[in-house]
């Protein structure tokens, strides 16, 4: 029977290239339920998020969030059921480094 094991997949401040979140470990399957972001500025600010499946290229082709806007000191929270396979990268970029909080939650499924 699968183990479903619930997992903060990232909690980190978004760089203003796109850097690695997470990677999904060999025969496991993990399931992004939550993704928190929290602009800590005075000013507003875009973020965005990939998943790159396996051997995948890091492009927009690839976003489940799109430039998304906060104001702020603004937060938002993203309620997802995004799958994604053994060895895809969970991908993040905004567009100030350091100034986006990101937190990912969900469940890695195992055999």
């Amino acid at each position: 029977m699968p183990a479903n094991t619930p997992k903060q997949f990232s909690s980190s401040q978004l760089a203003a290239a796109s850097g690695l979140l997470y990677t999904v470990p060999a025969a496991t399957t993990s399931l992004v339920k939550e993704i928190i972001l929290v602009n800590t500025t005075a000013g507003a600010l875009t973020a965005t998020i990939r998943v790159i499946p396996s051997g995948g290229a890091d492009t927009v082709v690839n976003d489940i969030l799109t430039a998304v806007a906060l104001a702020a000191n603004e937060t938002m929270i993203f309620e997802l059921s995004t799958v994604m396979e053994t060895g895809a990268t969970l991908r993040g970029l905004a567009s100030a480094a350091t100034s986006i909080n990101c937190k990912v939650s969900g469940y890695e499924v195992t055999a």
